[in-house]
């Protein structure tokens, strides 16, 4: 029986008449696989822009009791240049799994539409919890790729940070160091957050909520 239901819903994947059943399963009021499901609202998204209801459910991912389903519904939600999307990542650097906060921050640090020296410079000149969490694996991208050091950020996280102003300051001279280093090479910077962009639909917008 379930694998007859999931195979209709796969089947009527561009159907709105699957968006019940497909929230059902995300909600688990049935049991299935909640990434196919996730996945599956993605793609009618990107079918159909327009297509509110199917956001709605996939962002009901972000708030799954699972921090593996959140996580998930955050990679399939940073593929979405949406304003419902910006607004509910904004939400979702609070929480409490690293990776779904991470891929949240990482998100929101893409959609200031700054390059790396610019988005440094930022988030330097004004820390926020979004950009405090997006910098270590923003700066641990760049030293895996180059392999080197300009600086290692402190260990703690954003409330004692942002209420201690050594580390504070701390931190901002080390972005600050960071930024030097990528304005010395401005075609890295320009293409450093491209992947991260290139997800994004060309169509326009889906209105915002």
């Amino acid at each position: 029986m379930y694998r007859s239901r999931m195979g209709w819903a796969l089947r009527g994947t561009q159907s709105p008449d699957a968006l019940p059943f497909l929230e059902r399963c995300l909600t688990g009021e049935m049991k299935t696989n909640a990434e196919i499901v996730l996945g599956i609202l993605l793609d009618q998204i990107r079918a159909f822009p327009d297509r509110e209801e199917a956001l709605r459910i996939l962002l009901i991912g972000l708030e799954h009791k699972s921090p593996g389903i959140r996580r998930h519904a955050a990679n399939r939600l940073n593929q979405l240049r949406v304003p419902r999307v910006e607004m509910a990542l904004a939400v979702a650097v609070q929480d409490e799994d690293a990776g779904t906060a991470a891929t949240a921050a990482r998100y929101l640090a893409a959609c200031e539409g700054l390059d790396l020296t610019e988005w440094l410079a930022l988030a330097a000149a004004e820390p926020t919890h979004a950009r405090y969490i997006a910098a270590r694996p923003i700066i641990a991208e760049v030293e895996s790729h180059w392999r080197i050091s300009e600086g290692k950020l402190a260990e703690v996280p954003w409330p004692a940070c942002s209420g201690n102003p050594e580390t504070l300051e701390q931190f901002r001279k080390t972005i600050r160091a960071w930024e030097e280093w990528a304005r010395k090479r401005p075609t890295y910077s320009a293409n450093f957050f491209a992947a991260d962009r290139a997800h994004w639909p060309k169509s326009p917008r889906m209105k915002a909520e």
